[in-house]
């Protein structure tokens, strides 16, 4: 296993991720375990990056980079041309600020049991004095999308706001907002809600239990607690696509994973047979 790697900061997809699987968690931010990047994840990026200079210089200006190929420039186009159409997407407000960091500016920085909460926000925009998080998503088909009544429990949603209302002191309410983009229809639509700060509040101490219980185990890993003994939500040899296991086309640690149940079957059987021997002693 590799050598353990300095845990300064936490976002709001090491938390999710860790929900979802601690010992997953464990093996990208603690090992520091690579994964292998996907179309989805590398679309995402090209799409974002064009999104934000299409906001920013009102022309859609590409990167020099090898992602930037022609199939994914077509289609983050044709996306963001439908976005235009329908008012999704606005380069005429003098008012947005994009791709804004949470993290830079330490008053308003946030905290979690001494972890700096990390984040980029696509889109704020403040008109007729309300404020507005945005969002871009992609996906191929809105089902996996987040429906509107999911935008205030959303963890990435609820950081953005704490922040937001820790720079504002005088905001009440935000509006939450998704902007999704449907690879495969091309279609394009708006989710949104509103939350005011108490209920921000709220979630985000629901965010800090979570959190307490990543601490807890970064600080047995660190105390000498080996991987394979850390909860896994384990579903191998029934992979549906539901689970944590097989969501998403598959985790990109199950190779790591399975080694590590071997290791710990074999522990098992060892302190089995251990049990054993001491029982017959007795006798």
């Amino acid at each position: 296993m590799k050598e353990l790697k300095e845990h300064t900061h936490i976002s709001a997809s090491q938390i999710k991720l860790f929900q979802t699987c601690p010992r997953k968690w464990a093996f990208k931010y603690l090992y520091g375990i690579k994964e292998e990047r996907t179309e989805p994840l590398i679309f995402g990026n090209v799409f974002h990056t064009m999104v934000e200079n299409y906001i920013n210089n009102k022309q859609l200006i590409l990167e020099d980079d090898k992602d930037f190929t022609k199939n994914r420039i077509k289609l983050a186009k044709e996306l963001i041309q439908n976005g235009i159409k329908n008012n999704t997407i606005s380069n005429k407000l003098s008012n947005n600020i994009v791709e804004h960091p949470i993290h830079i500016n330490k008053k308003h920085a946030l905290y979690i049991y001494d972890k700096l909460v990390k984040g980029y926000i696509d889109l704020m925009v403040y008109n007729n004095n309300q404020w507005s998080i945005q969002d871009h998503k992609t996906t191929s088909n809105f089902y996996w999308a987040l429906k509107e009544h999911e935008l205030k429990t959303d963890t990435q949603m609820i950081l953005y706001a704490k922040w937001l209302f820790n720079f504002d002191k005088t905001a009440n309410i935000i509006e939450l907002r998704h902007n999704q983009f449907n690879k495969r229809t091309k279609e394009v639509r708006v989710i949104k809600d509103m939350v005011t700060r108490e209920h921000v509040n709220e979630q985000f101490n629901f965010l800090t239990h979570t959190v307490k219980q990543m601490k807890e185990v970064e600080d047995k890993v660190r105390q000498g607690t080996k991987v394979e003994h850390l909860h896994v939500n384990f579903t191998v040899g029934n992979m549906k696509a539901s689970e944590p296991c097989g969501a998403f086309g598959g985790c990109p640690f199950i190779t790591n994973c399975m080694d590590a149940e071997k290791v710990n079957d074999r522990d098992k059987e060892k302190e089995r047979k251990g049990r054993l021997k001491f029982r017959a002693y007795r006798r």
